[in-house]
């Protein structure tokens, strides 16, 4: 018998929904605005707020909300790219609700046509980008990993951190990134603090 705790949660997840905005969409201006309002809240103080504003946003043609009822549980930002079939993650924050836009944009990618997803991730949440499929490689049309890579990758895998800076002082993981930015798998060095490293997950 489920608890009523349990329950809640199923009730919630049940509720929860998905919206799709393309940047054609009459309502896209304005769903942009309510994100911008939105970042702090959902995002902390794991990202820069100017390099999503300046950055982000002006390359946006797609965004996912979450919402339960009226109330915003999270969202993403997407660039769709027809011509490459490809759809790059630029952003995404939720609370409990990250799984389903996950699922969302792989699907609507999927149905689109594009071949893969690509995302840049910050150190603490590459992990759980990994239990989603998610690799460090740059070529679009290959799903293996350096060996190298892969094996550290497996024997870190089970850890979890609350920030990026967490993720850096631990001495398993810091060796991780270190291979990674070795093999060039970041998306900007100068960036440390919002450039992320590549990840990218096939579409089959």
């Amino acid at each position: 018998m489920k608890t009523r705790s349990q329950q809640r949660e199923q009730q919630q997840c049940l509720s929860l929904q998905i919206h799709l905005y393309d940047s054609t969409h009459v309502e896209f201006p304005l769903i942009v605005q309510g994100i911008k309002r939105a970042l702090r809240t959902f995002c902390g103080s794991h990202i820069n707020a100017n390099h999503v504003k300046d950055d982000l946003f002006p390359k946006t043609n797609m965004i996912l909300e979450a919402r339960l009822g009226h109330v915003l549980k999270g969202f993403a930002l997407a660039q769709e790219d027809a011509s490459q079939h490809h759809v790059h993650l630029q952003l995404l924050c939720a609370r409990n609700a990250g799984i389903q836009l996950l699922t969302c944009l792989t699907r609507v990618a999927k149905q689109r046509g594009h071949t893969h997803i690509s995302l840049h991730a910050l150190p603490y949440v590459i992990n759980y980008y990994r239990r989603f499929g998610f690799r460090h490689t740059l070529e679009h049309n290959k799903e293996e990993e350096e060996k190298d890579v892969e094996e550290l990758a497996k024997h870190v895998s089970s850890l979890r951190f609350e920030s990026s800076a967490q993720a850096r002082k631990d001495p398993l993981f810091s060796k991780l990134l270190t291979l990674l930015e070795q093999k060039q798998l970041v998306g900007n060095p100068s960036l440390r603090y919002c450039g992320g490293y590549h990840m990218r997950k096939i579409l089959s």
